[in-house]
C-alpha cells in the first residue's frame, strides 16, 4: 500500500518539481521576448516584431485589439491621463534607457513622450533609438520629483552639467507600457 501511493505522488512531485524549475528560471531571466505575429504587418511585410513584456502571451495577444492612436495623441490627453484607457501607440523612439533599457521616449511633433515599463518589469534593447516601435499601455499625468528627473537624465546620457540643471519636479505625460515591440533587425539583447 505504501508503495503503491509513492507511485502516484512521485508523478505529481515531479510535475511540481518540474513547473518550479520553470518558474524559477523565467523570473531569473527578468525579460521574456516573444517573437509573435500579433503585430499586424502589412500583407506585403511578412516581417515579425519581437515583443518585451512579462505578460502571458494570451494577454499579449488580446492586446492587439486595442485602439492605436499617435504618441501626439497621448501627449494632448485623448488617451486619458488616469491610465484606465489602454491604447496601442506607435513611433519613432528618440532614446532608450542606456543603463537598463526600462524606459524610452517616442517622438511627437513637440515634447517626446515617455514610455516607462510597467514596474520596471521587462526591458528592451538599449541601442533601440531610431527604430520603429509600438508600445501598448495606458498614459497617466505624473508628477516626477528632481531626483527621478535627474535619474532619467543619467540614463540617457546627460552631462553632470545638464543634470544639475534639473531642479524643480515637474508634471508630465508617461505612457506605462504592458508591452513593447519593435523589429528585431540589429537589435542588442536586452539587459539581464
Amino acid at each position: 500500500m505504501h508503495l503503491r501511493n509513492h507511485q502516484r505522488t512521485a508523478p505529481t512531485a515531479s510535475l511540481a518539481g518540474a513547473i518550479l524549475t520553470v518558474m524559477t528560471l523565467t523570473v531569473a531571466a527578468g525579460c521574456i521576448s516573444h517573437r509573435t505575429s500579433l503585430h499586424e504587418p502589412a500583407p506585403s511585410d511578412h516581417q515579425r516584431w519581437n515583443t518585451y513584456s512579462l505578460q502571458t502571451q494570451a494577454s499579449i495577444d488580446a492586446m492587439a485589439a486595442w485602439p492605436r492612436m499617435t504618441a501626439d495623441q497621448v501627449m494632448r490627453g485623448e488617451a486619458g491621463q488616469d491610465g484606465a484607457m489602454q491604447v496601442v501607440i506607435e513611433g519613432e523612439l528618440s532614446k532608450v534607457c542606456l543603463t537598463m533599457g526600462c524606459w524610452v521616449e517616442m517622438k511627437t511633433s513637440g515634447e517626446p513622450l515617455l514610455v516607462m515599463t510597467r514596474d520596471h518589469e521587462f526591458f528592451v534593447p538599449r541601442n533601440a533609438k531610431g527604430v520603429q516601435a509600438r508600445a501598448y499601455g495606458r498614459a497617466v499625468a505624473r508628477e516626477q520629483s528632481v531626483d527621478t528627473l535627474r535619474h532619467i537624465a543619467e540614463d540617457a546620457g546627460a552631462s553632470a552639467e545638464d543634470i544639475a540643471r534639473i531642479t524643480e519636479p515637474r508634471t508630465r505625460m508617461v505612457f506605462i507600457a504592458d508591452a513593447i515591440a519593435m523589429p528585431p533587425e540589429g537589435l542588442d539583447r536586452p539587459a539581464r
